[in-house]
């Protein structure tokens, strides 16, 4: 995935969308649920420090899917706060402005799974499929990415268990960066920058050493109070007291950024707001009088989180009421309108499913398609660097290692061809396609046989790679100018004269 300085040919063509961006929200644990969190808690306390480590090792693609399971709980803030919108008939999903007058359909999505922008004049979509094209759409935005790249960056930031997954994926998908470091700071937008050509190039094989390194380079010298707080560590309750500061712009915030604050010390957890109407916590904030005193104490830096108002957040989530304190909703619960869509959610909600699993398997596993492996890092850095005979001699020490990596062989592939070392390239991609046969990998290694092919001037076995590599996904923009490159010089080439200069 890494592009040479000297022929600008990548190890990957594959096209790369942004990364995830998820909302977040979650309810109330039961008591006995609490009562078991206590009793584990000095043994999580334990294991913190082992899976932590490990977490902070992981590629982005394996930081996302140890956040799987709780990417349901996330979404329910959103779907409590901007609801759905039906036609009459209640089976179909159709476009409306959200809170902020932006056109929204199904839970909070505002571009479809085929990339379209939703307007007024989005076909609707079936209640059924809902729920999948909302969890795609949050799933290709950047709060995923953000929250790695800092969980990564910064060694106290600790985002090791589900409550602070939540609240912080609440966070930035509410305000990106804005809570951790100042917006116009030079250092921090040089780095997102960068971070976002990175992850355009490597994906989700982006690796923890490559976010260190430009942490490095561009250093937090801006941090805002809530960045500074959790950069250094502090406890969940320090940083949800100093969430009160950032209420400014909206009243909405106030009830919203409390409900954070809540979610990060672990007062409230996901089962009980399945129980809730959709659109019902803005009834709450109505009820509690509207005022910042409810959910927020002090001011400046001595704000506090209203700690009181959790108990009647408990008393009414058990009957929810409008704002008024006596009608009750007639919509239907979050729960009630999931059995509609996806079954299964309920099911695994019932039987505590969603919480983060043992990330061990995602360290340790043997094949995985991304490597974490420091030498990996070292031999991409001699890649860019154009130093091709130091990667290539860092590639084949893993690719002996790990003999079924099928990324290894093409990152090697992709080195010998920029070294001129056509046919070991060829060699290396015959390995990817008849003995690993990772066809997730297929897309990349045709490309490189192209490459390869082309450079020894077999014109015709290039376009047949090229267009397997299209075949498989491979939707570059260099790909297709490299089938006009090479079909010129296969038709020069027939009427006797020289190749097009590449």
């Amino acid at each position: 995935m890494i592009q040479a300085k000297k022929t600008k040919l990548t190890k990957s063509a594959l096209g790369i969308a942004t990364a995830a961006m998820v909302a977040g929200g979650v309810a109330l644990h039961g008591n006995k649920q609490k009562a078991r969190d206590k009793e584990s808690a000095s043994q999580e306390k334990d294991d913190a420090p082992t899976r932590n480590q490990i977490q902070k090792n992981l590629t982005f693609g394996e930081y996302k899917e140890m956040l799987a399971p709780v990417t349901p709980y996330i979404m329910l803030e959103l779907i409590l706060n901007e609801g759905i919108k039906l036609d009459k008939s209640g089976k179909y999903c159709v476009p409306y402005k959200d809170s902020r007058g932006v056109w929204t359909i199904a839970f909070g999505v505002t571009t479809t799974s085929d990339g379209k922008k939703v307007s007024k004049n989005t076909k609707p979509i079936p209640i059924a499929r809902a729920w999948d094209e909302s969890i795609h759409f949050l799933e290709t935005r950047e709060t995923y990415f953000l929250m790695y790249c800092y969980d990564v960056g910064c060694e106290n930031l600790h985002l090791d268990n589900a409550a602070r997954m939540c609240a912080f994926a609440s966070i930035f998908y509410n305000s990106g960066t804005k809570l951790m470091e100042e917006p116009d700071d030079k250092n921090h937008r040089e780095r997102n920058e960068t971070l976002r050509n990175l992850y355009k190039e490597y994906g989700d094989n982006i690796t923890a050493d490559m976010v260190r390194e430009c942490f490095a380079k561009y250093p937090i010298v801006a941090p805002r109070s809530f960045g500074a707080r959790a950069i250094a560590g502090a406890s969940d309750k320090e940083l949800a007291d100093i969430l009160g500061l950032y209420t400014v712009g909206g009243r909405g915030l106030w009830s919203r950024r409390w409900i954070e604050g809540q979610i990060l010390m672990g007062n409230i957890t996901p089962e009980d707001f399945l129980q809730l109407p959709e659109q019902s916590l803005y009834e709450f904030f109505r009820l509690m009088g509207e005022e910042r005193s409810v959910f927020w104490l002090g001011k400046d830096q001595d704000t506090k989180i209203n700690m009181e108002t959790l108990n009647a957040f408990q008393e009414w989530i058990k009957n929810p009421v409008t704002h008024d304190g006596k009608t009750k909703f007639s919509g239907q619960t979050i729960g009630e309108m999931l059995a509609h869509m996806t079954p299964q959610i309920l099911a695994d909600f019932d039987g505590g499913k969603y919480e983060l699993g043992d990330i061990n398997h995602l360290y340790k596993r043997p094949n995985k398609k991304s490597m974490t492996d420091s030498l990996y890092f070292l031999a991409n850095a001699d890649f860019l660097a154009g130093d091709y005979a130091s990667a290539a001699e860092k590639f084949e020490t893993l690719a002996t290692k790990n003999p079924g990596n099928a990324q290894i062989f093409n990152d090697l592939a992709a080195t010998y061809n920029n070294m001129g070392e056509y046919e070991r390239a060829l060699t290396a991609i015959g390995h990817i396609i008849k003995d690993i046969k990772d066809k997730t990998a297929f897309a990349a290694a045709y490309y490189n046989a192209g490459v390869a092919r082309e450079a020894l001037g077999e014109y015709s076995k290039a376009l047949i790679n090229y267009n397997k590599a299209i075949e498989n996904g491979n939707k570059s923009p260099r790909v297709p100018a490299a089938i006009k490159r090479v079909e010129l010089n296969k038709n020069m080439a027939s009427r006797g004269g020289g190749g097009a200069r590449i």
